[in-house]
């Protein structure tokens, strides 16, 4: 069997996106020169950091390899940050060896966690409310004993925290900073940083706070104050919106999440974890590729199509102009798909289910877009006009659509078209789609107009089962006064 190529540090770097596992790369470490297997690779920041599963002298470990112009400064700061961490008392991987890459890199080799799991997979799981409530109290104590310190996770992330063999790891050093001045964290700047892992979960579990909080003021020697969870909580929603706006931006640019291509003519973006040669083909010619699908819908204003790419079925909405008239117009206005496009990635962020994005194309002739494409993973499963008339209601059906239009009205969000053939009744619950139409609102007279329009299209659809409409109200009056609850339904 032919062995890997040997890649250099400058290979790294010119590679950018394109290296492919496995490969080889010779390192300088105190025990000598080795070639360093790296089987997989776990994270890419091209021309920076490449991360991989690798093997070294026959045991299984996790290669940090730091290159180009800043290479040499963030080792540093990696190295600097789990000893940082090692010195709070918390649990990080260790580091088994340090040295240098051929061609101008510098590596860290740790220890590999067999059989973990990140927080942010396992918060994915179906885990009970006490489970989840136990794994936030261990993220306390974790971040506790790290503020006690005066250490802190300037950038926390979900799954910079791993969970093996029932302990929980802290990783990502290069994050970590230790207070110059000050012995400890201080408790403004600590609930700043209490809060920045809070907001990475919805807004549903803010219920958690008030019970997993005396965790870290145990540790903290904190008296209890009675204003110290509203303080978190009003710093959680201030964290939420800033997080909300950077992911909302990111979305249509290039980033480790998204594929960017444009020129004169066009403008497309794709997820990258669907990108393919084969799905580019799509989207260079989607014309070609409708014709060959099942046709879905095939309207004036739209034209929706089941495709087949790479064993995975999608479905391309093509967004039509009717007429000259409509074609001046939708000139000067931002393409439909566009919005579906950022309505479903905020649908993602805020955990609202909704059909998958997969990519946005717009035909362009410099600023002005003529036709415009949407990709979207197809949700298998009938509308909800046709499953009722063919299904008894079950309760949790109605509840679990209730859900949905309450956590819109939680975040200050409009559908704009509630009709029952956009809730597709899936193996994974009711789905929305068709959101060219939503709208955030920041005006609360404004969006109470919207939610009621909205709450009353929802209702109409049943007007012909009165006994529907009243299930349906019921739910809605239920949770009219915990909307913050409807997030944490949805899971």
């Amino acid at each position: 069997m032919q062995k890997p190529s040997i890649l250099t540090a400058r290979e790294l770097i010119a590679g950018q996106r394109e290296i492919e596992a496995p490969f080889r790369v010779r390192v300088r470490l105190a025990e000598g020169d080795l070639d360093l297997i790296c089987n997989q690779i776990l994270r890419l920041l091209p021309g920076k950091r490449v991360v991989a599963l690798a093997q070294l002298d026959n045991e299984q470990v996790v290669a940090k390899m730091f290159i180009g112009t800043r290479g040499l400064r963030d080792y540093a700061r990696e190295k600097q940050g789990v000893a940082a961490l090692v010195r709070a008392g918390v649990s990080t991987p260790d580091i088994l060896a340090d040295g240098d890459v051929s061609g101008g890199g510098k590596i860290l080799v740790f220890r590999y966690l067999s059989n973990s799991m990140s927080l942010l997979d396992l918060w994915a799981e179906p885990l009970t409310e006490e489970k989840r409530i136990e794994l936030v109290r261990q993220v306390m104590l974790s971040l506790g004993k790290m503020h006690a310190a005066g250490v802190m996770q300037r950038d926390i992330h979900l799954d910079n925290f791993l969970y093996a063999s029932a302990e929980l790891y802290i990783i990502d050093g290069g994050a970590v900073t230790q207070q110059r001045f000050r012995s400890t964290v201080g408790e403004t700047q600590a609930i700043k940083n209490l809060a920045l892992f809070f907001a990475q979960l919805l807004p549903g579990y803010d219920y958690m706070v008030k019970s997993v909080l005396p965790v870290y003021e145990h540790v903290r020697g904190y008296k209890e104050a009675s204003d110290r969870v509203q303080r978190l909580k009003n710093h959680i929603s201030a964290k939420r919106r800033l997080r909300k706006k950077k992911y909302l931006k990111k979305i249509f640019r290039e980033c480790s999440q998204i594929v960017h291509r444009s020129g004169g003519r066009y403008f497309m973006v794709c997820e990258r974890k669907h990108w393919s040669s084969e799905l580019e083909q799509v989207l260079t010619d989607p014309d070609a590729a409708m014709s060959r699908g099942r046709s879905l819908k095939n309207g004036n204003s739209a034209t929706l199509v089941e495709i087949d790419v790479d064993g995975r079925l999608l479905v391309v909405k093509r967004y039509n102009i009717k007429n000259f008239i409509h074609g001046i117009k939708r000139l000067f206005r931002s393409s439909r798909a566009r919005r579906s496009w950022y309505n479903s990635h905020l649908m993602e962020f805020l955990g609202i289910p909704g059909a998958r994005p997969v990519a946005l194309l717009e035909k362009r002739w410099g600023p002005f877009c003529f036709t415009a494409y949407f990709v979207t993973e197809s949700v298998q499963g009938l509308d909800a006009r046709e499953y009722f008339e063919k299904n008894d209601p079950l309760d949790e059906d109605l509840q679990r659509m209730a859900v949905i239009v309450m956590a819109l009205k939680a975040h200050r969000i409009a559908h704009g078209d509630l009709k029952d053939t956009n809730f597709l009744m899936s193996d994974r619950g009711p789905v929305l789609i068709d959101l060219d139409s939503m709208r955030e609102y920041r005006s609360e007279n404004l969006f109470e107009k919207a939610s009621i329009k909205d709450r009353r299209r929802f209702l109409q659809n049943w007007l012909d089962r009165p006994e529907l409409v009243d299930r349906l109200q019921g739910f809605f009056t239920r949770m009219e006064n915990i909307p913050t609850r409807a997030d944490n339904q949805l899971k």
